[in-house]
């Protein structure tokens, strides 16, 4: 029979000192304890031949720790300090230096056991190997938390960056050493965990949990609702020529076999436009035979008491990278194509049979003489053939675009988020903030009016102790640099252990009462850093936990969130919560769900994560401008800008990993896409609604009689709206790619014919 080894708590040993354990057979021991004899009593029944002191004193002993619970079987003490790993997973990030960069993270969570009264006086050293060589180490010291998390730093690219190489760690043998010191760098605990690469992915569902690499299969078929007929060219046009100019609508896409309608050939370009807006113009050409790199500039537009030069002019080539295509029956099946997804301001060429489509930017300064007429040209001039010439006309309407009662932001983005890291040097460190103003600036250019960062994946320390947040102050300095009129909502879920159990900063590893102190100290600096530059309390707001949904989650949620609130912090959760100050919800199905929303008397923000992924673009500029008016929210903040410091792999295709990409990193500021300027669209869609709706009511106060019937076209307007757009591709309801022009031209026509009676009056 098995024997059990026995050890005697300290305390027990204050009693009674024994020099070593004893051994004695399990069957023996019991049979000679406890024995029920009747309810509430205990009989103990001692069976054994030699009665010497010596073993009626281990008895006693026996009894007292078995009923303390100090004793343990086949196991040291469990006062035995130890170190257990929860968590494993990886994420990619992509860094805009002076070239783009590729790097990865393995992030690890781990607790010490058991509870450790004292962590100041401890350290942990972590090492990461790859088929036995080190290649990665990180370090904790100033420990506040028995749950903790260690990142180690994987490069990935080198040398030039290729859109369409996928990047992810190396294949092999993954071990994690984990080591817990105390001041004087005795080692107290280690810890080894050994993965393999498949074992290793972006998110964590458990260490039996194999990843298996997708294939990936590229189709050249598109849709058939994609392609348009050529139908009947117009000889006079295509007379001697090496390419035709056309303009489809710029929420249909133009892929390289797309041919154009001969309605759609387009000698020349008109647009209107209000001052303080910025315009998209769109054409394309195909390709009758080679061309060869087309080189393609615009001219500065002459008006008569100005001019519109290079810097309200811009010019790209919208370029093509891989997306998904459909997923196969077999899950791990990916299709995939080549789709427009990119604007770039470069020469392409074009072969023949091909068409390609130009994206043209245009701005009206604040400054910009209302009702001129501005005229320029755009010259086209392949390598091969003949140039020609597109003639622009502009006019400037007497209106002016404002920000509005709605708040636009990019839920959790990452513009100054290695800041965070000890990685770079100062003159890198200086080139991400750099990288990151531009980021703000392009936000507040496409009609962003507040800033919504997502703080780092797991709490970190500087040498003096103090919380890591660099990135958080760069934020606020950008966001005090270039005004932005809205709050500024911090997201910092993963610095108290509040994330998702398969994302890093996980619910794992929460404790409450760490997570308590550490938010104190959180917002007091947030305050502290904002009041530095000027910005007032009521502008932040603090998310600390997002889509709460398991019972662990949605308690931490609420007992952080009544913290903030005490502390005098306005508060976000994206759920209905009646707790905070603003809920944030999916788009509303319909306008019964709406009407609901609104009624519960908060602020309510929507966060349209389809219109980001959707190849649907009626439906991004739909939910930005008429959607987000027809359904009276507050707020549109979709997740997010860039996944560039969680992505899977290279972020440019979809071969290792799809994404979430309205721009894309660049080393001259961001890489817009062709959703990106339709939401910039869309915004401005709400902007003349919310200009008319001002006029309207500045029309009432002066008592003018055609006020109330522009009033009442308007409320029958939207009452007329129809079948919005969804998500789905190519689903349009009652808004085709065309009908936007045509209700914005309505909308500004009245608001015009107000202003010119507000002029006269």
């Amino acid at each position: 029979m098995a024997q059990v080894r026995g050890y005697i708590s300290a305390g027990s040993l204050r009693a009674c000192h024994v020099r070593k354990p004893f051994r004695i057979k399990p069957l023996q021991l019991f049979k000679t304890l406890l024995v029920p004899a009747c309810p509430g009593q205990v009989v103990l029944k001692l069976e054994m031949k030699k009665r010497s002191r010596h073993i009626r004193r281990f008895i006693i002993l026996m009894l007292v720790t078995i009923l303390s619970g100090s004793i343990l079987f086949n196991c040291s003490s469990d006062r035995t300090i130890r170190i257990k790993i929860n968590s494993c997973l990886v994420r990619d990030r992509v860094i805009p230096l002076d070239s783009i960069e590729m790097r990865s993270m393995i992030i690890v969570a781990f607790r010490i056991l058991p509870k450790i009264d004292n962590l100041k006086d401890l350290y942990v050293g972590g090492e990461l190997y790859h088929n036995d060589n080190l290649i990665s180490t990180e370090k904790i010291s100033n420990l506040d938390s028995l749950g903790n998390n260690l990142g180690f730093d994987i490069p990935l690219s080198q040398g030039k960056f290729n859109y369409n190489k996928s990047f992810s760690i190396p294949e092999g043998r993954y071990l994690i050493i984990i080591n817990l010191f105390d001041r004087h760098h005795h080692l107290i605990a280690q810890c080894k965990k050994e993965l393999k690469r498949k074992q290793l992915g972006r998110r964590f569902f458990g260490f039996n949990k194999v990843r298996e690499q997708p294939r990936y299969l590229k189709v050249s078929n598109v849709e058939e609702n994609l392609q348009t007929t050529f139908q009947k060219r117009k000889p006079d046009v295509l007379k001697n020529k090496d390419y035709v100019i056309f303009r489809k609508n710029y929420l249909e896409r133009v892929y390289p076999h797309t041919e154009p309608d001969a309605s759609e050939y387009i000698t020349s370009i008109s647009a209107e436009i209000s001052r303080d807006e910025y315009q998209t113009l769109t054409f394309s050409l195909r390709a009758l035979k080679n061309l060869g790199k087309v080189q393609v500039t615009v001219t500065p537009l002459q008006g008569a008491h100005g001019i519109l030069d290079a810097d309200s002019l811009t010019i790209g080539a919208v370029g093509y990278l891989t997306e998904v295509a459909k997923k196969g029956k077999d899950t791990n099946v990916v299709y995939y194509r080549q789709a427009p997804k990119i604007i770039e301001s470069r020469d392409v060429t074009i072969s023949q049979g091909c068409s390609r489509r130009y994206w043209f930017t245009l701005k009206a300064g604040a400054d910009v003489v209302p009702g001129d007429d501005y005229h320029g040209f755009i010259a086209i001039k392949p390598q091969f053939g003949h140039s020609s010439e597109i003639p622009i006309h502009v006019r400037v309407l007497p209106l002016r675009l404002t920000d509005t009662n709605i708040q636009y932001g990019m839920m959790m983005t990452y513009a100054f988020y290695e800041l965070d890291n000890d990685l770079w040097t100062k003159q890198e460190k200086a080139l991400i903030k750099q990288r990151g103003l531009e980021i703000y600036k392009d936000f507040r250019e496409h009609g962003m009016t507040m800033i919504y960062p997502h703080s780092y994946f797991y709490f970190k320390r500087q040498a003096n102790g103090q919380p890591e947040l660099s990135s958080l102050k760069a934020g606020l300095e950008g966001y005090k640099k270039f005004s932005f009129p809205g709050p500024f909502c911090w997201y910092l879920g993963h610095l108290l252990q509040t994330a998702k159990p398969f994302h890093p900063g996980s619910i794992i590893n929460y404790d409450a009462k760490v997570s308590k102190i550490r938010l104190r100290c959180f917002l007091e600096t947030f305050e502290t850093m904002a009041k530095e530059l000027g910005i007032s309390r009521d502008k932040l707001v603090v998310q600390l936990v997002d889509e709460p949904d398991r019972r662990d989650r949605v308690a931490a949620g609420k007992a952080l969130n009544r913290i903030a609130r005490q502390m005098g912090f306005k508060t976000l959760i994206t759920r209905k919560w009646p707790e905070v100050d603003i809920i944030c919800t999916g788009a509303p199905d319909s306008e019964e769900e709406a009407q609901k929303l609104r009624k519960k008397g908060k602020q309510w923000w929507i966060y349209p994560n389809s219109a980001l992924t959707t190849k649907n673009r009626a439906y991004i500029r739909y939910v930005f401008g008429f959607g987000a008016w027809r359904w009276g929210v507050d707020g549109v903040v979709p997740w997010t800008f860039q996944m560039s410091q969680g992505c899977n792999g290279n972020p440019f295709t979809v071969l290792d990993g799809s994404e979430v990409m309205a721009a894309y990193p660049g080393v001259d500021g961001p890489v817009p896409t062709p959703a990106w300027e339709v939401i910039r669209n869309g915004i401005n869609d709400y902007k003349y609604i919310y200009l008319l709706e001002k006029l309207i009511s500045a029309a009432k106060i002066r008592g003018n009689p055609n006020v109330f019937l522009i009033e009442q076209k308007l409320k029958q307007f939207k009452k007329d709206l129809g079948q919005g757009p969804c998500n789905d591709d190519y689903l349009f309801g009652d808004w085709e790619p065309g009908s936007f022009a045509k209700r914005r031209k309505q909308i500004a026509e009245w608001a015009i014919e107000l202003y010119q009676i507000q002029r006269q009056n």
